[in-house]
């Protein structure tokens, strides 16, 4: 693993990162504390959007889950 972000996008529809997760595979299994702006909190709440983990042998995304 390489990396997770929460995207903008509809099932099915790739879009660009809103939120960071985490951005080096040594961060997983870690806790963090996200601190957000009020444009993405409104977007978490309103807009299509997923989850997607990285890693090296699937840059695109090894796994992909639809928050919304």
């Amino acid at each position: 693993l390489t990396a997770a972000h929460i995207h903008k996008g509809a099932a099915g529809v790739n879009g660009g990162v809103l939120l960071g997760i985490y951005g080096a595979g040594s961060e997983f299994g870690t806790t963090k504390i996200l601190s957000i702006d009020d444009a993405t909190l409104t977007s978490l709440k309103n807009d299509a959007i997923y989850v997607n983990a990285h890693s090296t042998a699937k840059r695109g995304g090894i796994v992909r889950g639809q928050i919304r």
